[in-house]
C-alpha cells in the first residue's frame, strides 16, 4: 500500500524506478525476518467507539495542555506512574501504549509484557480512571482476553 501511495506521488519523476526498486526489494527481504505478530479481527463497533473516545480524549487533552501552556502557572505535576497490563494480545498491547502516547500530556515512557510507565504532565487528573477505561476499549477492539485485576 505505501508503495503504491509512493508511486502515486513520485512516479512522475525521472529515475524514480533506481530508488524504488531497490527499496521494494529491501523492504520485503526485512520484512521476511520479522517474527510474525498473531492478529485478530477488530471488532467494528468497538473500533468506532475507541476511535470516538480517541477523538475525544485528544481534544480534551489538547485544551487542557493549551490551557496550561498559556497560564503564568501552568500548574503541573509531572510523574511517571507505572499502570499494569491486563491485556493479552500483543497487539492490543501495542494499540494501548501508541493512544496513551497520542493523547495529548500523557507519554508511554516504558513497556513490558505486565506493566507500561506512562508520562503524566499532571498526575492529579484521574489517570487512575482514564487509563484503566482506555484499556478496556482497546480489549473490545481486539476482543483480548484480560487477567484479573
Amino acid at each position: 500500500m505505501l508503495t503504491g501511495v509512493w508511486l502515486l506521488f513520485d512516479a512522475p519523476r525521472p529515475g524514480w524506478w533506481l530508488l524504488a526498486i531497490p527499496s521494494i526489494a529491501l523492504a520485503m527481504l526485512l520484512a521476511r525476518s520479522l517474527p510474525a505478530v498473531p492478529m485478530s479481527t477488530p471488532r467494528p463497533g468497538a473500533t468506532a467507539l475507541l476511535a470516538l473516545s480517541f477523538v475525544a480524549d485528544s481534544v480534551r487533552g489538547s485544551l487542557d495542555v493549551a490551557a496550561r501552556a498559556l497560564r503564568r502557572d501552568p500548574g503541573i505535576e509531572p510523574e511517571v506512574v507505572r499502570f499494569p497490563i491486563s491485556l493479552k494480545s500483543p497487539l492490543a498491547k501495542l494499540v494501548f501504549a501508541h493512544a496513551i502516547t497520542l493523547v495529548p500530556g500523557t507519554l508511554t515512557a516504558r513497556m513490558s509484557k505486565n506493566w507500561i510507565d506512562v508520562h503524566l504532565v499532571d498526575a492529579r487528573q484521574p489517570w487512575q480512571v482514564e487509563l484503566p477505561r482506555l484499556e478496556r476499549r482497546v480489549a473490545d477492539v481486539f476482543d483480548s482476553k484480560r487477567g484479573a485485576r
